[in-house]
């Protein structure tokens, strides 16, 4: 009597129960196991969906990055130049490798030569020189700072580390050459 309140289904004889319990225990096995398969799906769907936006996010930067190192290279075109003549009469007066990474070096380190510092790396075996050049963000900040006179060197050495991009240009084409390439890469990855 204390369960006659709640749901239940009378059978004629045993077995007919037996046959409906096991049925109805392998239709809620089979639904929770459907039900696991779509949250599985559901997972999968939803960790694509963060892949995607991920990959996403990292192409607009890998667009904005050849974008903001074609500009560099633009705005600092007559700097870039020099660095490249310099680099290319050693090269071609026959110097060797490892002579011009320690000229660079010494007017990088020594003299504090102001085209030397842009060299961030040379990779002579395939025929490039990795510039770090200041970014468009670095030159307002400096007009900024001269105006203003109140900062001390530390910190606008500080501003300058963080606003400078290094950019790959090539020892075979001049600085407008390089730019024109890279905004043909920031084109093409568009």
């Amino acid at each position: 009597q204390q369960h006659e309140a709640t749901p239940h289904v009378q059978c004629a004889n045993f077995g007919l129960a037996v046959t409906l319990f096991f049925q109805q225990l392998a239709a809620q096995k089979q639904a929770q196991k459907l039900k696991q398969v779509e949250q599985a799906a559901e997972q999968r769907y939803t960790k694509i969906q963060q892949d995607q936006a991920q990959r996403m996010a990292a192409l607009q930067r890998d667009i904005l990055g050849e974008q903001a190192r074609a500009m560099a290279v633009q705005q600092h075109a007559e700097q870039v130049d020099q660095a490249l003549a310099v680099v290319n009469s050693a090269l071609h007066s026959g110097m060797d490798w490892d002579q011009l990474h320690e000229v660079v070096r010494v007017e990088q380190e020594e003299h504090f030569n102001p085209i030397a510092l842009l060299i961030h790396e040379l990779k002579l075996e395939d025929n490039i020189m990795v510039l770090k050049l200041p970014t468009t963000e670095d030159l307002e900040e400096r007009g900024q700072e001269n105006d203003d006179e109140t900062d001390d060197e530390s910190h606008q050495e500080n501003d300058t580390e963080q606003t400078t991009i290094l950019v790959p240009v090539s020892l075979e084409e001049t600085a407008h050459a390089n730019a024109s390439r890279l905004f043909s890469q920031y084109r093409a990855a568009k």
